[in-house]
């Protein structure tokens, strides 16, 4: 079996860490406290919740819109004054056509919360939930 390399300073599998020289282990130690802290306290909980007040399906779904396709086309002109040259570029940008974008949409199992928060979840969370419990 391979082994997943870790990053050494948050322990994750994908780190977004940035590069740093290794620094002494009291800081690591320092970091993994603070961090379980935080994981102690509950904070950062992003995760909505409240009472349920309706429920609502909303299909998968593809939208399409058109963008104008663009190229950049440039221009040299020479003009000779006596023994110099001087030459000048100009360059500006064209309309080359038209090209349709698909944008999907996934299906989706929305609760409205009483907090005012509308959140997707699975089908099988939005069938056993009803309306009045408590998300």
């Amino acid at each position: 079996m391979s082994r997943v390399p870790v990053c050494p300073f948050c322990q994750r599998v994908r780190c977004i860490c940035p590069p740093r020289a290794a620094k002494a282990p009291r800081s690591l130690l320092a970091a993994v406290a603070a961090a379980g802290l935080l994981l102690l306290a509950g904070c950062g909980s992003s995760q909505p919740h409240g009472t349920v007040t309706g429920k609502d399906y909303e299909a998968a779904r593809t939208t399409w819109h058109t963008v104008t396709t663009t190229k950049r086309v440039c221009t040299t002109s020479s003009r000779r004054v006596g023994k110099s040259t001087s030459t000048v570029r100009s360059c500006r940008t064209v309309p080359t056509g038209i090209r349709r974008v698909a944008g999907y949409r996934p299906a989706c199992w929305q609760l409205e919360l009483s907090t005012g928060d509308e959140v997707c979840v699975s089908e099988h969370t939005w069938r056993t939930t009803h309306v009045g419990d408590h998300y």
